[in-house]
């Protein structure tokens, strides 16, 4: 689910073409499943559960350090394998933390310097928010109709400011039962950060503009994006799914436009 408002202007739309992440295509090399070095499930590029990079050395995947610790407070019924929070912590595993939600209580040390990542009418932009105010972020991952229930019923967050982001045009694959402007988890993430950077350090006395120094957090996201883009590409005579939006698949003509099938969840690495 995303932070943005749901009384903002129409959403913006973005390409992640823009998005300046590593060179992803080590990715190709990760060909089949392998053993989780921690739990020894079988899964594909990484860990789902563990965290853990699998069919390549770390090294070889791109690290991202953020300005303001991150807890993602997941639904238990929210697959795992198909979370999108999970990049996160995949990719800046040392500023990420998940907890699964009712399994785990949720503890926040400072209930005062901490942001919720949820629209409403008290939700405030970054630019509204003194820097100096907060030091962690929290985001619920979910579906949407999960994190509004979790926003009501956790006492948690009662004492949570909450912080939205501007609108945006989602570029998931998964087919969204409300509007595009409800972004996956990692692009909500991604997003809150990038306006950060923008809201706090791209300007003053020596402003630094941005240049990308949290594109890598879509690492995944982007691969996945255009692994399916291609794949439909490619394969033209598979149709394509009613439920998704019209022209998702970006076809070089609008004449092969089809419709994507449901059934096909490339990124999901099934556990065996």
């Amino acid at each position: 689910m995303s932070g943005q408002s749901t009384q903002a202007p129409p959403p913006a739309s973005y390409s992640l073409d823009d998005i300046q992440t590593h060179p992803d295509g080590v990715l190709d090399e990760c060909s089949g499943r392998y053993a989780c070095p921690q739990c020894k499930k079988m899964v594909k590029f990484f860990c789902y559960h563990c965290y853990q990079v699998v069919g390549l050395a770390r090294e070889r995947i791109p690290t991202v350090h953020l300005p303001v610790q991150l807890t993602v407070f997941k639904h238990r019924q929210e697959n795992a394998g198909k979370s999108t929070a999970v990049h996160a912590k995949v990719i800046a595993p040392s500023d990420v933390e998940i907890v699964t939600y009712p399994d785990t209580t949720l503890t926040i040390s400072d209930p005062d310097r901490c942001l919720l990542l949820f629209p409403g009418p008290d939700a405030r932009t970054l630019e509204e928010i003194d820097p100096k105010s907060f030091d962690h972020l929290l985001v619920i991952d979910g579906t949407w109709r999960q994190a509004r229930s979790m926003a009501q019923f956790v006492p948690e967050f009662a004492r949570l400011r909450k912080v939205t982001i501007q609108p945006r045009s989602t570029r998931f694959w998964r087919f969204q039962q409300f509007d595009t402007a409800h972004l996956a988890t990692i692009e909500a993430i991604y997003f809150f950060y990038r306006e950060y950077y923008e809201a706090y350090l791209a300007s003053g006395p020596t402003p630094l503009p941005y240049a990308g120094q949290y594109d890598d957090l879509l690492f995944y996201y982007k691969y996945f994006y255009n692994m399916i883009q291609g794949h439909y590409r490619n394969n033209p005579k598979r149709t394509f799914s009613s439920r998704h939006k019209a022209g998702y698949i970006e076809y070089e003509s609008q004449s092969e436009t089809k419709m994507i099938p449901e059934a096909l969840h490339l990124t999901k690495a099934s556990e065996k």
